[in-house]
């Protein structure tokens, strides 16, 4: 992706990001929040993935 064209879009999502999050939560489970998908992803990248792989 273009670095400028990276930029606006990080800008807008962050501008924005009280309306870029309601769209996650049309696709999210019923009894899950946004949040709760923050945190399993946090989590996910915070495990071992080298060591969990061999």
């Amino acid at each position: 992706m273009n670095l400028e064209a990276d930029r606006i879009l990080l800008n807008y999502f962050r501008t924005n990001i009280k309306t870029v999050e309601r769209w996650f939560n049309i696709i999210s489970p019923k009894k899950k929040k946004l949040s709760t998908l923050k945190d399993e992803l946090k989590e996910l990248k915070n495990k071992n993935w080298t060591e969990i792989l061999k």
